[in-house]
């Protein structure tokens, strides 16, 4: 059985942010054969969504999308209760070039 594969986009719905990441998982879940969900958890300048994702289980089945701010910046500026490099370098996935830019046959 295939687990989805869960990618958190830490802005809102409709954001450029999300409306990529919606066309990079429906080409991914064409090119693996994998399901894949969007959700979106926007707030604190993307510092909820990327909590959410250092959070989660560190199988491998979640993923984070963001920018400098949401990743780095907001934790000198916001309250963050972990310490989110710490939690996002154990969940970090290599998505293999070839396989994300490849047309399919």
């Amino acid at each position: 059985m295939t687990r989805i594969i869960t990618l958190i986009v830490p802005f809102g719905p409709g954001a450029v942010a999300d409306l990529v990441a919606r066309i990079v998982t429906d080409r991914m879940r064409v090119m693996l054969g994998q399901s894949f969900v969007v959700e979106d958890f926007p707030g604190a300048g993307g510092t909820i969504g990327v909590e959410r994702a250092a959070r989660a289980a560190p199988d491998g089945y979640t993923l984070s999308t963001g920018d400098l701010t949401g990743h780095v910046s907001s934790s000198a500026i916001f309250a963050v209760k972990i310490r989110l490099a710490t939690g996002l370098r154990t969940r970090v996935a290599a998505v293999q070039r070839s396989a994300a830019l490849r047309r399919p046959a």
